[in-house]
């Protein structure tokens, strides 16, 4: 307000004056505290809080706002949150209650932010979920560390540790473990069985005990599970590759391990061990087909149960080098009739072979195991070098037929090729497929197949 007066010293008490009353706007100056019924340093988990919010403004402030850590807070009554103009209320204020406030009023002249207030709202130590309830596998004489973390406001003051299982409950010496801040770390080594159980610990600060201890299950190593689902991922005759599905480690690390042995002998041929279920192994050069893999786990308590697995190679190859030559045309003839002659001879002795074959024939799944050796009638190619395999396929091939160009028939004894003994690797054989020599060189439709066994043989199973 603005006053012009006037007066004159010959006349006393006589003055003239005039008012101009002078209205300035301006923006809000706001200003935040809380209530003189709440302690600032003393709020605790549960308490009621109030702030009150104050503006001088011209003209008065049209409207107010409320913010937590910068977000506008809008009333949420199921949260406890009621806002009004110039108080904000948190009934029952929980732990995510603590944070920095603020407020503003805005005017037609703008808008302004009060100064912050901080409330801090204690609560009790809390374990950290994530830290809570691990299970430790531990070998005797092993130490491991057990790290007790909280979270509470303020910091905690104290930790206290206990052991206890099914027959004893003991207090931990302070002495065996530190404690800083909010975190306790305690080092222990199991020595016997008993040892095995669960270590605990708890906090406390200013707000209170901690509600839940953290706990730690230690407990002892055991031998790993059995390897499942193997299976033959890639084989050739020199090479063997397994994958199995690998079971329960036993808590501790586990490695794995594939043993090849060369049947009927028994013989190891190599012994494998990995980090990973898949297994891969090299095989020697030689005339072998049936296999037995013995596979299993490994961990410093021992190893799983083991699981077999039989691995027949159908194809197995022989190879006959000779040196190349020319063939004249008077040794072209002679060598056609002496074909036709032992193809003669061949066929009778292979027509008696399938007959007695017929004869003997086995009833059940099994593969032939008589003391004499196996022989099979393939037909050669006459040309410099000569193949012969090992064929696996159904009775009725016909590629396997009788055909009407036999140049030459050879008898070939393949008893050191395969020989497989008794019937008790494959009892679960198909009957319709038969393991057969045929000449790689020639078609084999001109082959006539004397021998063949009768059940089939599965390239691999279980």
């Amino acid at each position: 307000m603005l006053i012009c007066r006037a007066e004159n010293p010959h006349l006393r008490a006589k003055s003239l004056e005039d008012t101009w009353k002078l209205a300035v706007q301006y923006v809000p100056i706001v200003s935040l505290k809380m209530s003189s019924s709440n302690n600032s340093n003393h709020i605790t988990e549960g308490d009621n809080v109030y702030l009150e919010c104050t503006a001088r403004a011209n003209p008065r402030p049209s409207k107010f706002f409320w913010f937590k850590q910068g977000i506008q807070l809008e009333q949420d009554t199921s949260a406890g949150v009621f806002v009004s103009e110039q108080s904000l209320v948190l009934l029952n204020v929980i732990r995510n209650g603590s944070g920095e406030y603020k407020c503003a009023a805005q005017n037609d002249e703008g808008k302004a932010t009060s100064n912050p207030v901080n409330l801090q709202v204690r609560y009790p130590p809390a374990c950290i979920s994530l830290k809570n309830n691990q299970v430790f596998v531990v070998l005797e004489k092993e130490t491991v560390e057990l790290t007790c973390e909280v979270n509470s406001s303020p910091p905690p003051k104290h930790f206290v540790w206990w052991f206890n299982n099914s027959k004893e409950y003991m207090d931990i010496d302070p002495k065996y473990y530190k404690s800083r801040g909010s975190t306790s770390t305690f080092l222990y080594t199991p020595s016997a069985e008993e040892d095995y159980g669960v270590v605990s610990c708890l906090a406390f600060n200013t707000a209170g005990l901690q509600d839940e201890p953290c706990s730690f299950i230690l407990a002892a190593p055991t031998l790993p599970t059995k390897l499942q689902n193997c299976s033959v991922l890639n084989r050739s005759v020199t090479t063997l590759q397994v994958e199995c599905q690998e079971g329960f480690d036993g808590g501790i690390t586990q490695v794995f391990h594939m043993e090849v042995l060369e049947l009927p002998s028994m013989n190891v041929l190599s012994n494998v061990t990995s980090n990973i279920s898949l297994l891969v192994t090299n095989l020697p050069e030689r005339a072998r087909a049936h296999y037995l893999l013995i596979l299993y786990a490994s961990n410093a308590k021992g190893r799983s149960a083991i699981s077999t697995l039989h691995t027949v190679f159908s194809h197995i190859r022989l190879t006959e080098s000779h040196t190349p030559r020319s063939l004249s045309p008077r040794l072209g003839f002679f060598v056609t009739i002496g074909g036709l002659l032992t193809a003669s001879i061949c066929a009778v002795l292979a027509a008696a072979c399938r007959h007695r074959t017929h004869n003997n024939r086995p009833t059940n799944n099994s593969v032939d195991s008589s003391e004499l050796d196996d022989t099979y009638t393939a037909a050669p190619m006459i040309e410099y070098s000569r193949q012969f395999a090992l064929e696996l396929g159904p009775r009725d091939n016909p590629d396997l037929r009788n055909g009407d160009n036999i140049e030459e028939m050879e008898m070939f004894a393949v008893s050191d090729v395969l020989r497989i003994r008794g019937n008790r690797d494959f009892n679960d054989v198909p009957s319709n497929y038969t393991i057969s020599v045929v000449d790689c060189g020639v078609t084999a439709r001109g082959a006539d197949i004397a021998a063949s066994h009768g059940p089939n043989v599965h390239e691999s199973h279980i």
